[in-house]
């Protein structure tokens, strides 16, 4: 065959074809600064070469430049592959990833390979690409199956795999790390593939080869089976998706990487509860080695201008966090960013944090912390700091506490008020939070 050029992606400008065209001139150099450098002089160029033996495919960005006073295009960022039709045999170049969508997709789409979903493109291999490309793989769920192979996970089921891609949150870091913690990584995609909307429990009849079409979508009826194509209808797992939200789902991964780096296995099929109970302890093995090397800096809070977070600390239920670590330990265990983000305030004392235990719940409360607008009378000797109505409570990994907590929250910041308008020479006409605030708030909750 004669060689063959298809221009996949080459949007050129005809205003700079026009100017490179020109010979050299003072008025090209004219044209140049005030006119054509001003425009966009970078274009993406995605072409594809064919001859009898072989295909290349080649991305880059075309750049107009200078030198000296003559004008032409670069290529740059350059990235691509050949393939060799005889060997069969795919060669990347320039340290190409395949797994990123602007540089695949336009060549995918020129080999008719539009059914290659998106989410798909983080697992493309080279020799999956290569099978593509040879039309042995046609579909996305025999992609699946080829990756699934290619990569030991030899019982698991490509059509769950692919569902519970579609279904979002899961990626190719996740699969090794959960093939590798758990025993049945079937159980792991029906937790992706299962809807949040499902009711009740649910049967699912898992095993080694296809799933039936009845899980269409990823949707199982909330009364309804799961069928094994050719199986023997014995209930191989079970789980109540009540008892395991979506927002445990994260978790799930969190305590998955936890347990690759101390070695343990972990049960895809723990409830909810217990789930969280395994990542509090997988979280303290890990952060009692952390703060073990750890340097410590205690929050030196003040007997007079920090008087409302040390009555503050005297109520029962509240654990002032007036140390690096333990707001590092707050972080870890309660599995929330206090300690990532808000530590540089804590210790600049513009930010204070509390644990707060009420009955057997549990909360992380802050809040910033300054100091008010002087309003001194002739009572009053110190400008007390204050701390902002508009607080922050979270429970575990951002859950949001019961209305119960929040109350009792609320009313604890009212009680520390009263105390310290009741006594002691204190500036609090512009307190903050004030008693009419704090009424309002408990009022709401």
């Amino acid at each position: 065959m004669e060689p063959k050029i298809t221009y996949i992606e080459y949007d050129i400008s005809e205003k700079i074809l026009d100017f490179l065209k020109k010979p050299s001139s003072i008025e090209k150099n004219i044209q140049y600064e005030y006119e054509i450098n001003k425009m966009n002089t970078s274009f993406p160029k995605k072409v594809v070469y064919e001859n009898d033996e072989k295909f290349f495919y080649l991305s880059c960005v075309v750049r107009l430049v200078k030198f000296g006073s003559s004008y032409f295009l670069k290529e740059t960022q350059k990235k691509g592959f050949s393939y060799n039709k005889k060997s069969k045999k795919l060669k990347l170049w320039f340290g190409t990833n395949l797994g990123e969508r602007a540089f695949i997709k336009p060549f995918l789409s020129h080999i008719n390979a539009n059914w290659f979903d998106d989410i798909l493109i983080q697992f493309l291999t080279k020799g999956g690409l290569e099978k593509i490309i040879q039309g042995k793989i046609t579909n996305p769920i025999d992609y699946c199956k080829y990756y699934l192979r290619a990569n030991k996970f030899k019982d698991a089921s490509p059509k769950l795999f692919y569902r519970s891609l579609m279904n979002g949150g899961m990626n190719k870091h996740d699969l090794f790390r959960i093939g590798k913690v758990c025993k049945n990584i079937n159980n792991f995609f029906i937790k992706f593939t299962c809807p949040t909307k499902t009711k009740g429990r649910t049967n699912l009849l898992v095993e080694t080869g296809e799933i039936t079409d009845d899980l269409d979508n990823g949707f199982i009826e909330a009364t309804g089976t799961v069928g094994v194509r050719g199986g023997t209808g014995s209930t191989v797992d079970s789980f109540d998706m009540n008892d395991y939200p979506p927002h445990d789902m994260n978790i799930l991964l969190d305590t998955a990487k936890q347990a690759e780096i101390l070695n343990e296995k972990i049960d895809i099929n723990w409830s909810g509860k217990r789930l969280k109970d395994e990542h509090k302890k997988f979280t303290k093995i890990i952060m009692d080695a952390q703060v073990k090397y750890m340097e410590d800096f205690i929050i030196p809070y003040d007997e007079t201008e920090d008087i409302f977070v040390k009555l503050l600390a005297e109520e029962e239920g509240f654990e002032l966090l007036d140390s690096k670590k333990k707001v590092f330990k707050e972080g870890k265990i309660m599995n929330h960013c206090i300690f990532t983000n808000y530590w540089d305030s804590i210790f600049k004392k513009t930010y204070v944090c509390f644990h707060i235990k009420y009955g057997k719940e549990e909360a992380t409360f802050g809040s910033s912390f300054f100091f008010p607008s002087p309003n001194i009378n002739e009572d009053s000797s110190v400008v007390v700091k204050q701390i902002s109505g508009a607080f922050q409570l979270y429970g575990y990994a951002n859950e949001t506490p019961s209305r119960e907590m929040r109350k009792f929250v609320t009313i604890k910041l009212k009680d520390t008020t009263n105390k310290l308008k009741n006594g002691g020479n204190y500036t609090l006409s512009d307190f903050i939070p004030r008693e009419n605030i704090l009424d309002e708030i408990v009022d709401r909750v």
